[in-house]
């Protein structure tokens, strides 16, 4: 018999745990998690608070490139993500979101976001 690959990502994830901030909702306080993979179409984190499937929310990562190239400054990608999974973990929540669109954001000494993400319709949306 045939095995069958249940698989639906079509991009490779790359593991990378990276502190994520969780913007649910304009309402909602921020929530803050870590990531345990990431594609250029999805992101899976770990939590503390649970999603809904079908969910839209706004997360910022902050991905500090000491891995990727030296001298660089972190850099923070905002995303905003529908909710496509969540799971009971040990820790938590898994959460797995398909991310429809994102930007990149230098961040400065202060560790403020030096732009967006207001090119995104976030604060439109709700999620800033």
């Amino acid at each position: 018999m045939a095995s069958v690959n249940l698989e639906r990502r079509q991009r490779e994830r790359l593991a990378l745990r990276c502190p994520v901030r969780i913007l649910a909702s304009a309402e909602s306080p921020a929530d803050d998690a870590v990531t345990v993979n990431l594609s250029s179409q999805g992101i899976y984190w770990i939590s503390q608070i649970p999603c809904t499937p079908g969910q839209r929310i706004g997360c910022y990562v902050l991905i500090d490139p000491s891995g990727f190239r030296s001298g660089s400054s972190p850099v923070s990608l905002y995303c905003r993500v529908r909710v496509v999974r969540v799971e009971e973990v040990a820790t938590g929540f898994g959460v797995g979101g398909r991310i429809e669109q994102y930007a990149f954001s230098r961040v400065c000494d202060q560790g403020a976001h030096t732009d967006f993400p207001v090119a995104l319709g976030a604060q439109q949306a709700g999620l800033v």
